[in-house]
């Protein structure tokens, strides 16, 4: 199982809602990737929708839950209980650290940085930058 933050994707039709009703917060494009919240809840605060996100994994992966699963889906199969229970460790150790599991690992390297694709977004997007940031589009 995976889990993700609920984003609005820049012209779909709940991206358009979402910006009617001025509930997108995040200016960044970078961001509207599943893993960032880009918009306001009109209940849960940002620190509460990234707590419950990390908790699914917590929860989902627990040891005892996740060999449980392994052995029903592998049978004795001890190959595959290894590498279910291999699998459920990173993903919630990802959980534990707030680490989306999709977004690199738990061993992050730093190989690049934004500033060194800012020459290429400017050769792209020229003079439409604000502040390095490609505009946001608005609704299809």
């Amino acid at each position: 199982a995976s889990f993700y933050v609920l984003t609005p994707i820049p012209g779909t039709s709940q991206y358009g809602d979402f910006k009617h009703e001025g509930l997108l917060v995040e200016p960044n494009m970078d961001h509207y990737d599943t893993s960032c919240l880009v918009w306001r809840h009109p209940h849960l605060s940002p620190d509460e929708l990234s707590r419950l996100l990390f908790e699914c994994y917590r929860e989902f992966y627990g040891f005892r839950d996740a060999f449980k699963k392994a052995v029903r889906r592998h049978g004795i199969n001890p190959g595959g209980v290894v590498a279910s229970l291999t699998t459920a460790a990173f993903n919630w150790t990802s959980g534990a650290l707030e680490r989306h599991p999709m977004s690199g690992g738990i061993g992050l390297r730093r190989r690049d940085h934004v500033q060194n694709f800012l020459p290429y977004r400017r050769d792209v997007f020229g003079d439409v930058l604000e502040n390095n940031l490609v505009p946001l589009p608005d609704n299809l």
